[in-house]
């Protein structure tokens, strides 16, 4: 049988009681309210988890290979972003200045970096693999042409990550017209979207660290408390279970915008309590929204919800 509105409600979506901890009525407050106690009692979850190792990046690196051969490319090249950092745990700042990896299939890794951050790529990148700099009156993309060119392919294919700049992609073309710059998204999402079993545990954590959370701030709300006072005690119990991040509450009317209002409103009885937010495990992020009503569901709040 399908489940509708209703009856999620009754499992515990939009009643504060469903929540385990009782509905706030009109007037009182909402249970743990000013018991910094019940805070305090809030453990790290994410003591003793186990980080991503090198022989991870490895299996990433060397799938991205296989996936380069199989569709007959000769190397991707990848600028400072999150597929920068999902391949390598190296995590550079984006600027006008290019700087990033060039994979290929038979060969380690080569990077183009700005001559003057050298120094600290070298504290970054694995020690031993290449590092190409690139000085100020110069152009970057010769540097990236002179590693195709060592890699035997000066007139191949060159994937670009989806993430990498429109500009470095047409400054690629201008620079290297022999070369066919093509779409290196079969590479970066045939290896990010297939999870491996750590992967998965990250995300299931950051989303049961989020819930937590939010169910220690639901039991602060009382009445004309703002969207700050419970967004702060979200982020405090975020930080309490070893995690950072939070959620953006919205109240009342203000819930029904998509990304809420810049309308303050305090709360008050039988006001809609919605809260987006999220936290991050090893750089896996939940993104978990919730909504409650401070007090009963009223008919119309239900019939609506349905």
């Amino acid at each position: 049988m399908s489940q509708t509105r209703r009856s999620f409600i009754k499992t515990g979506t939009i009643s504060l009681a469903a929540l385990g901890f009782g509905a706030c009525k009109p007037g009182t407050e909402a249970p743990g309210q000013g018991n910094a106690a019940a805070a305090q009692e809030l453990e790290s979850l994410t003591a003793g988890v186990q980080p991503l190792t090198p022989d991870d990046y490895a299996l990433r690196q060397e799938k991205a290979r296989r996936l380069l051969s199989e569709r007959g490319l000769d190397a991707i090249f990848i600028g400072g972003g999150t597929n920068l950092l999902y391949f390598t745990k190296v995590g550079w700042w984006l600027s006008e200045r290019v700087f990033g990896v060039v994979l290929s299939p038979h060969k380690d890794p080569v990077w183009v970096c700005p001559a003057f951050e050298a120094e600290r790529a070298k504290e970054l990148v694995p020690s031993g693999q290449d590092i190409r700099t690139w000085e100020e009156h110069e152009n970057p993309y010769v540097t990236i042409g002179g590693v195709l060119r060592d890699l035997g392919a000066a007139t191949g294919k060159l994937a670009t990550a989806p993430d990498l700049r429109a500009f470095e992609v047409h400054g690629l073309r201008r620079t290297l017209p022999a070369a066919e710059i093509v779409d290196g998204a079969p590479i970066t999402e045939g290896c990010r979207g297939t999870k491996t079993a750590k992967e998965i545990a990250y995300m299931d954590l950051a989303n049961r660290i989020t819930k937590l959370a939010y169910r220690e701030g639901f039991k602060t709300l009382r009445e004309g408390m703002t969207t700050r006072d419970l967004s702060g005690a979200i982020s405090q119990a975020t930080q309490k279970l070893g995690s950072s991040g939070g959620g953006g509450p919205q109240f009342g009317p203000n819930s029904a915008f998509p990304h809420g209002s810049r309308v303050q409103r305090a709360l008050h009885a039988g006001d809609i309590v919605l809260v987006d937010g999220g936290c991050g495990v090893e750089g896996y992020r939940s993104d978990v929204t919730r909504t409650v009503v401070f007090g009963r569901p009223s008919d119309k709040q239900r019939r609506v919800w349905d």
